[in-house]
């Protein structure tokens, strides 16, 4: 019964991770795209 918890608890910690990783990445691109706007802007329309 406790190795079936132990393998639960992984797989929610598992999940857990992967979900922030895809949230972490998500931002970055966000961000990458942000800042390439910016540049361009600035780049640009000077």
């Amino acid at each position: 019964m406790n190795l079936i918890i132990r393998i639960a608890n992984l797989t929610i910690g598992i999940t857990n991770l992967t979900h922030r990783i895809a949230i972490l990445t998500v931002g970055l691109t966000h961000l990458t795209y942000h800042t390439a706007n910016v540049v361009d802007c600035f780049a640009f329309h000077e």
